[in-house]
Order: C-alpha cells, then sequence, then structure tokens
C-alpha cells in the first residue's frame, strides 16, 4: 500500500468532471463524479514524519502565508516526545519560503529573522544566538555574504565588514573600550582574524600597525 504524501484538511479549487461508465448494453451505467481540486486557499497538512503546514496554499503548492513546524525524531522507548526541532513562520512562494519570514531553531537557541529566496536566507537578515551574540547583514543562499556587523554580547564588541560565504574579509573593529582595528581581516567561518599591516586605533588617540593574526570566534 502507498503511503500518501500528507494528511491534508482546508479548502480545495473545484475539480474536474469525470463520468465513470459500467456494465455492459444493453444495462449500462454512466455517472459524473468531480475529482478532487488543488489545495487552493486556508488548509492545514500533516506530513508522516510529524510536520505540519498551516497556512495558504495557491494550485496545491505552499503560496502565501503560512506556518511551518519542523518536528522532532519520534522518541525512543520510555522517552517522552521532544519539542518541534524548528519553526518558520512567514512569506511562500511556489512550495519554497520566500520574502520576508522568522525561523526558530528550537533545539539550538537561533533565531533568524529576515529575507529568504527559494527556501534560504538571501537578502537583509538577522541572526540571533543561543549566547547573545547577533549578526544582522546581508545573506546569500544561505551565508553571509555582502556588508554585516556581528555584535558579541559577552564583550560588548563588534565587527563591521564585508563577509563572503560567511568568512569577514575586509572591515572595522571596535571593542568595549573605544579601540580600533580596520583592514583585512583572515580566518574561516568559525572565526576572524586580523592581518598583519592592518590600523589600531587606541581609544587614548595613539596608533599602531597589526603584527599578526589575532583570532576573533563567530558563529
Amino acid at each position: 500500500m502507498k503511503t500518501p504524501k500528507y494528511v491534508y484538511e482546508g479548502a480545495r479549487a473545484a475539480g474536474e468532471m469525470q463520468s465513470i461508465t459500467a456494465g455492459e448494453a444493453p444495462k449500462v451505467m454512466t455517472k459524473d463524479i468531480e475529482l478532487l481540486g488543488d489545495r487552493e486557499g486556508a488548509g492545514k497538512a500533516t506530513f508522516p514524519n510529524g510536520d505540519v503546514y498551516e497556512g495558504e496554499f495557491v494550485m496545491g503548492l505552499r503560496e502565501g502565508q503560512g506556518k511551518y513546524v519542523y518536528a522532532a525524531p519520534p522518541p525512543g522507548e520510555e522517552e517522552e516526545p521532544k519539542p518541534p526541532v524548528a519553526e518558520y513562520e512567514g512569506k511562500w512562494a511556489g512550495g519554497a519560503k520566500t520574502a520576508v519570514g522568522t525561523t526558530t531553531y528550537k533545539a539550538s537557541g537561533h533565531k533568524y529573522h529576515g529575507s529568504y529566496v527559494a527556501g534560504k536566507f538571501h537578502g537583509q537578515g538577522t541572526m540571533f544566538y543561543p549566547n547573545g551574540d547577533i549578526f544582522t547583514g546581508m545573506w546569500v543562499e544561505g551565508k553571509k555574504s555582502g556588508q554585516g556587523t556581528y555584535i558579541f554580547k559577552a564583550t560588548a564588541t563588534k565587527v563591521s565588514g564585508e563577509w563572503m560565504d560567511n568568512v569577514l574579509m575586509s572591515g572595522s573593529f571596535v571593542d568595549s573600550f573605544g579601540n580600533t582595528y580596520a583592514g583585512d581581516f583572515g580566518g574561516d567561518s568559525a572565526g576572524a582574524a586580523y592581518v598583519g599591516g592592518g590600523a589600531f586605533t587606541l581609544a587614548s588617540g595613539a596608533t599602531d600597525v597589526a603584527p599578526a593574526a589575532e583570532v576573533l570566534t563567530v558563529s
């Protein structure tokens, strides 16, 4: 038996009419029936893995405003059911997240609010991290790319500059005392490092040239 994609409850468009004929001449019976139309309007879809979407549909696809809840894996023996892994609420187009929406990652504590294209972070958006850090800026296909600012809650410092594929390339760093660095950065997606040759300006007004790399951890 084929498992259905999901269970749908909600509005539908008018379905096509189809004639069904049974029997043989001279006893032939014909009946017109209406087939189920596309999901259209407000509805709720419950998937076999426990995921749930509630919102608008157009021509059978998620389109318009809607909320999608990503279910946790089934609990093991003698385990309590786990809360959802994540929830997305916002706009949809062609079955994918698009325009502006918010994803709250229940399991990790992350939260993203901003633009989406084809289901990925794309455009202006802000990520809130579980440790209190915040990144706000441009995203391209799910990665920090373009102008953005990363704020460190624990140290009250921030980095602003140009990012590419989650890596800080160039910009400026300001610590809680007002000391600044401007220049290029190195490192990877897990951390940025000063590159020798960049300029330090201390809160006192004194200046210096960055001698070597010093790693800044970013999420």
